[in-house]
């Protein structure tokens, strides 16, 4: 049963292990077949598609944008001809039932975030039974399922000093009455898996690893690394001296191909490498890089049920935190949230940042930001779960909602949902991000009249144009304030234009693609060859404004800094001080593109902008050091 020349599936082939195992098997000529959520980013238009005529096809977007989350695993040895990436999702079936066809066999190593105790078990349970259900009709030869650890050391019955080996089992009930649900999620689905392989006959084998660390081949810091990055970084006060099992990434890619090849191989291995306490792992750290700031000591409290997957007290922000103002930043990973929660942060608010998965590595930069550690809490929610956004929202005096939906339905009832919650909270403000897009779709406005608060897009009329993003930004404002309105709830609406300027996180966003499409993309011309946009920095200043000024309450605002053409975009501010880029050919805008908006409204209430080269500048500089233009 070697692995040489054969062709593999690997689930959740991005992640920080299956990145690693990829690797590994293409080392050894297999063909792969990696299974990702979405193996390409979103096309630019979707994202800003009020100035942006031509819809970016994917292997066009992805010409210009080679540097996505996903990159590094085109880069592998050999991946050029040996890795196809399936878009799939594991509870999807027939995706699953795609990528996995004609392979010999699986490498199931996807898994869901630990976080929600509610959606947590079922995802992790159904996912891996479709995985097991897709290589039963394949007919594999063998499956390797990646379980960890948590499926085995919650057992309060197991002989203390005894060591834990394979037939040792998480007790379910244990994990439930302690509510460590990412153990239980974890038992489930080992033990589920393992049932169905005995009743189907499939050849399954498992591996529990402990916690992996190790080098990543991937751009952005998954939550096992965050680790070793909060001990070096966070210069807590204390930390408990607790004991860590871990394993080196490299060496469980390792043991999962090796008890793919012994035909031997059977049941369930634990895979750990290490035992060590905090104390000594701190003082190993120490003596290589001596200069991070490292907790001042070590407590000796453990317990069992209370060690998280990092091994971290949940106390250490101290009473200090419930004495300051709490406000709530919907969509906290998104690139002008991150720059919100970041001006907050700065400013000693206690942060509450709603997010889809708190675990997934793509949130790790704001984990980074300063005083994160002890003012920034982040919640799962979804703008369509009412409840979701009750819980993140309780507590605050105010809220920041930064996230939208693209679409009519969602991104009205999402709002109110946020409004709801915030009537329910007694929150004294709501800020609410809207767009540009409210603006500018009046055809009844006098074509030289410089645009401001009092304009409209005008519904029936993006009707007639198919424009539905604007209508969606349109009607979700509206009835924004005339929610706070009915119900005397203090709602500020903020409209930027095209938001620009360095990115927080490690991948790129939409609105960014602009600039990179300018820069790298080589292309004829731009669809968008007017700009009117904002610095992301200075938006979070316009945002942090109306929240605190008494006279914004109810009140509308145009946020927008330059009005430019691609041309002085480009010989006047980038090629100067970035010569060696391929920029368009075209550097023309038609005249409809030219529109002009006030914000001499926002600029009363004390708000400032930063140069055009500034804005440029430092966003190409942000660009190429999370490695996405050269």
């Amino acid at each position: 049963m070697a692995v040489e020349k054969g062709r593999y599936c690997v689930t959740g082939a991005g992640g920080f292990l299956a990145s690693w195992v990829v690797k590994l098997l293409l080392s050894k000529d297999s063909i792969v077949q990696g299974t990702l959520r979405d193996p390409c980013m979103y096309p630019l238009s979707n994202h800003f598609p009020f100035f942006l005529s031509t819809v970016c096809t994917c292997s066009e977007y992805c010409s210009i944008d080679p540097n996505d989350k996903h990159a590094h695993l085109k880069k592998l040895d050999k991946a050029s001809e040996n890795l196809k990436l399936f878009k799939a999702d594991l509870l999807d079936y027939e995706s699953l039932r795609t990528a996995i066809q004609g392979c010999d066999g699986v490498f199931h190593v996807a898994s869901p975030v630990p976080y929600d105790p509610v959606e947590l078990i079922e995802p992790a349970v159904k996912g891996t039974l479709n995985v097991l259900k897709a290589c039963l009709e394949a007919k594999v030869k063998r499956v390797v399922f990646v379980s960890a650890a948590a499926s085995l050391v919650m057992n309060p019955k197991w002989s203390q000093g005894q060591v834990l080996d394979e037939t040792c089992w998480s007790d379910k009930e244990y994990c439930r009455s302690t509510k460590n649900w990412y153990f239980l999620s974890k038992t489930e689905a080992e033990y589920e898996a393992l049932e169905y392989a005995r009743i189907n006959g499939l050849d399954l084998v498992t591996v529990c690893p402990t916690l992996i660390m190790g080098p990543i081949l991937q751009s952005t810091v998954n939550a096992s690394t965050l680790v070793v990055i909060k001990l070096l970084k966070e210069g807590y006060e204390s930390l408990e001296n607790k004991p860590r099992m871990i394993v080196d990434v490299r060496d469980v890619a390792e043991a999962v191909v090796m008890v793919n090849e012994k035909p031997e191989a059977e049941g369930r291995y634990i895979c750990t490498a290490h035992n060590i306490k905090t104390r000594d792992l701190v003082e190993e750290l120490k003596s290589i890089y001596p200069n991070y700031s490292y907790p001042m000591k070590r407590t000796t409290k453990v317990e069992l049920g209370e060690t998280s997957e990092a091994g971290y007290s949940n106390e250490m922000a101290g009473e200090a935190a419930d004495q300051k103002e709490k406000v709530c930043v919907t969509g906290a990973g998104g690139f002008t949230a991150s720059w919100v929660v970041n001006l907050l942060l700065s400013r000693d608010y206690v942060v509450h940042g709603t997010v889809r998965q708190p675990g997934d590595s793509k949130y790790a930069h704001l984990n980074k930001l300063e005083k994160a550690s002890v003012n920034l809490k982040l919640f799962k929610a979804d703008l369509l779960d009412y409840d979701s956004l009750r819980l993140a929202i309780e507590g605050c005096s105010g809220v920041f909602h930064v996230a939208s939906p693209e679409f009519l339905e969602p991104a009205i009832k999402g709002t109110l949902n946020v409004l709801k919650a915030c009537k329910k909270a007694k929150v004294k403000r709501v800020v609410v991000v809207s767009s540009i897009a409210a603006v500018v779709m009046n055809p009844e406005w006098p074509k030289d009249q410089v645009k401001d608060e009092t304009c409209w897009s005008v519904p029936e009329y993006i009707k007639t144009t198919k424009k539905w993003y604007y209508l969606s930004k349109t009607e979700a404002e509206r009835e924004a304030l005339e929610f706070g309105k009915r119900n005397g709830l203090e709602v500020v609406t903020v409209c930027p234009s095209i938001i620009l300027g360095p990115i927080l996180q490690s991948t790129l966003n939409s609105s960014s693609s602009l600039i990179v499409a300018t820069i790298i993309g080589g292309l004829e011309s731009l669809g968008c060859n007017y700009w009117t946009f904002v610095d992301v920095r200075d938006l979070a200043d316009a945002l942090l404004l109306a929240y605190n000024k008494p006279e914004a309450a109810g009140e509308r605002y145009l946020c927008n800094s330059h009005s430019i053409g691609i041309r002085d975009v480009v010989e006047k501010y980038l090629r100067p001080t970035y010569p060696d880029y391929k920029y368009p050919k075209n550097l023309t805008y038609a005249e409809e593109e030219f529109q002009h908006f006030s914000s001499e409204k926002l600029q009363k209430l004390g708000w400032t902008f930063r140069p055009v080269e500034e804005t440029l500048n430092d966003s190409i500089e942000s660009y190429r050091k999370a490695g996405i233009v050269g």
